[in-house]
């Protein structure tokens, strides 16, 4: 019981925040919704939840978080900088939205990485006790 209360309160948490750190809340509490069944098996529950957690990190760190826009001379061509905390700094004539491409590229690889560390580390140290 203690687990869905866990569950219900992260997504509820993410979903009331979702404008701000919500974004990256709510997905871990949908995973812990969809992997509620498969629980007493860590092979299967840890990789899978450490893969959301890594993508939402490695997806934070690369996301353009602030942006600035400044012009050289009155009615002349604004440019757009944005940065983030990791990745590079994003340029751009305008007042065009920053690219997410690279977040959502190093969120994935992140993740992937995340999820086979973490089932190396579950076979290796032999703790995994699956249950059929």
């Amino acid at each position: 019981m203690t687990y869905w209360i866990l569950t219900l309160t992260v997504l509820i948490a993410g979903f009331l925040t979702g404008f701000s750190i919500g974004i990256f809340i709510f997905p871990i509490g949908v995973a812990l919704l969809l992997l509620g069944p498969v629980r007493h098996r860590p092979r299967v529950f840890w990789p899978i939840l450490m893969g959301v957690v890594g993508c939402d990190i490695g997806y934070l760190l690369f996301v353009p978080l602030t942006c600035t826009a400044t012009a050289t001379i009155p009615g002349g061509v604004t440019e757009t900088t944005c940065t983030s905390i990791l990745g590079p700094d994003y340029r751009a004539q305008g007042t065009a939205s920053p690219p997410t491409d690279v977040a959502l590229v190093v969120g994935g690889l992140v993740g992937a990485g995340a999820a086979v560390a973490t089932l190396v580390v579950l076979t290796v140290s032999g703790r995994h006790n699956d249950r059929a």
